[in-house]
């Protein structure tokens, strides 16, 4: 279970930097780019930082997304593709990294991280999937990975060096992750609950 904790996120923080190379171009036309049928869709960046960037892109209708940045060297990157999907983005602090990306109807992410040196990764892909993530501290590492309808994920960190993942692939499961230090949470199938403090 070690070994495959270290694996996503070695690869979640390989994606980081080859999303940073892909998005210059997104940068430079501006916050966010937003395409779809009858749009309705709702996107705002809200930056109180130096050297802070923020990347917003929407596909599809009825979907929405705010990125707020304060502090130094903030990154989010936030993707929606579908209809009535919803992620926030809050984070404070310094060099804090966050990835969330929504696929499908009606799912919600909420990213909220302060301190310095957290990284979030976050992916959705179905219907009605919540999933949130709170870090405060310096240097904690969080991915959350569902797919089906109706899962729920929930990963708060407080402190120094910590690492969660959880990977829900099925319907209507739970998982809610208090302080931790080192913990995977993988479940396969529907309506498995997982609750986890230390």
């Amino acid at each position: 279970m070690r070994n495959s904790t270290f694996d996503i996120m070695s690869h979640g923080k390989a994606l980081r930097h080859s999303w940073r190379a892909a998005a210059l171009t997104v940068a430079l036309m501006g916050a966010g780019l937003q395409a779809g049928y009858c749009h309705g869709s709702d996107l705002g960046a809200t930056e109180f930082s130096g050297g802070s960037f923020a990347s917003v892109d929407q596909f599809g209708f009825s979907n929405e997304a705010s990125a707020k940045q304060q502090g130094q060297a903030q990154t989010a990157y936030l993707s929606q593709f579908g209809a009535g999907n919803d992620i926030k983005s809050s984070q404070r602090g310094q060099g804090n990294w966050g990835s969330a990306t929504q696929v499908g109807e009606d799912n919600v992410i909420s990213l909220n991280q302060a301190g310095g040196g957290n990284d979030a990764y976050i992916s959705q892909f179905g219907l009605g999937n919540d999933a949130s993530v709170k870090q405060t501290g310096r240097g904690n590492d969080a991915v959350i990975i569902q797919a089906g309808y109706s899962n729920d994920a929930s990963i708060t960190q407080t402190g120094n060096g910590k690492v969660a993942v959880v990977g829900q692939f099925g319907n209507d499961n739970a998982a809610k992750i208090s302080v931790t230090s080192n913990v995977t949470v993988t479940q396969f199938g529907n309506g498995m609950n997982v609750k986890l403090t230390q």
